[in-house]
């Protein structure tokens, strides 16, 4: 009686279907690294750490910002590939402003002009601490700037950073124009894959003259796996630099320069990504307000763009939505807003429920400063990884 009991057991157990174990998935990440020298804290010293992250990291595709120097494009490159072979990263190119000299001494020198400003306020400071002097103390002088001569202001605010007195002379130099695109012009995105992109879809759309200040664009390939057909986009948007740095493009501001870029991401999408599965990627410097969970809104009419075109964010399923942006973190101000501008968005699923996701990257690391060690956040981001299950 027992051996039947547990023979029929066994019967059951076998014949039952399998849930979950069986299922293909399909992993994408979006991490904004934060290796912006001179604006973001510890790039150089947090870059090992990034990296190796990266390296123990399991997702089948990564959207990666902010690695604007080629030194650092290079080193997150090679570490990767061998686990990542498949990269896709554009070139880095300068636009320059319409006429040499970009300034005349006059827009730089006298009262109230920036390099006053310069030399009143913020001698004798270096590196990051130049930089935050710059936007905080010298806001008004650039934005008198911007309203006198636009391609003057353009061109000093792409070389914040650098060393002034040479600056100064880059600026006034009447046989060259300087680049308006901070770090050379350097995009700063790459997209990654351990599985090979589809030959013939790989592209990169550029953003150059809807961009201010740094040069936008957006990645593009499509992917086939298991049968099904994926469209992939790794982009990083327009910031919401209103509290930090006047705004001297062609839009009514920042965020409207945001929406643009954002309706040419879901054109594209629409074009390249016909009858696939669409996922779009990265930092987009825009996202919703949740206020059960403290989260607050950042050009939240871009964000709802996305889903007015049928876009799902990767948080869907997730009752425990967390910010991407958060006042936590050390590498922000605490006076920030919690913020989810970091996404990985999917459209044209045959159904929504087999997405999950996790935010990833909140922990620290430790660094020296000086010979001092301190503890610090990988990023002034949190990455996101998102799953599609069949």
């Amino acid at each position: 009686m027992i051996m039947k009991i547990v023979t029929l057991t066994l019967f059951i157990i076998f014949s039952l279907p399998s849930f979950g174990s069986d299922n293909t998935k399909l992993t994408f990440m979006t991490y904004n690294l934060g290796l912006a020298h001179t604006f973001v804290p510890y790039a150089k010293e947090r870059r090992a750490s990034l990296i190796h992250q990266l390296q123990n990291v399991d997702s089948d595709i990564l959207c990666l910002q902010e690695i604007w120097t080629q030194e650092d494009r290079e080193k997150v490159m090679d570490s990767l590939k061998d686990k990542y072979p498949h990269i896709l990263m554009p070139p880095i190119t300068q636009s320059t402003v319409p006429e040499a000299p970009a300034c005349r001494i006059r827009d730089l020198f006298g009262e109230g002009k920036i390099v006053s400003c310069f030399k009143d306020t913020c001698e004798g400071l270096k590196g990051d601490e130049f930089t935050q002097c710059v936007i905080i103390k010298c806001k008004d002088s650039l934005i008198k700037l911007k309203k006198n001569r636009i391609g003057c202001a353009q061109a000093l605010m792409a070389q914040v950073g650098k060393n002034p007195l040479l600056t100064i002379l880059k600026l006034l130099w009447p046989f060259g124009r300087p680049g308006v695109f901070v770090y050379e012009g350097s995009e700063g995105t790459m997209l990654l894959s351990k599985h090979p992109f589809v030959k013939g879809s790989t592209g990169f759309k550029d953003l150059s003259k809807v961009s201010t200040l740094t040069h936008r664009g957006i990645i593009y390939a499509d992917l086939s796996f298991d049968s099904k057909n994926f469209f992939m986009a790794c982009t990083h948007l327009t910031a919401n630099l209103s509290k930090a740095a006047p705004y001297a493009g062609s839009f009514s501001g920042w965020e409207e320069e945001n929406r643009n870029q954002v309706s040419q991401l879901i054109e594209l999408a629409n074009i390249k990504g016909k009858s696939k599965i669409k996922v779009l990627m990265g930092d987009m410097n825009a996202g919703p307000s949740i206020k059960s969970a403290n989260i607050n809104g950042d050009f939240e009419k871009s964000y709802n763009n996305f889903l007015k075109a049928g876009y799902i964010p990767s948080f869907v399923n997730n009752p425990n939505v967390q910010c991407t942006t958060c006042n936590t973190n050390n590498l922000r101000e605490i006076n920030d807003n919690n913020n989810i501008i970091d996404h990985v968005l999917f459209k044209d699923l045959p159904t929504e429920s087999n997405i999950t996701s996790k935010v990833f990257f909140t922990e620290k690391t430790k660094i020296e400063i000086n010979g001092v060690p301190i503890e610090t956040n990988l990023s002034d981001h949190f990455g996101i990884q998102a799953s599609y299950s069949w």
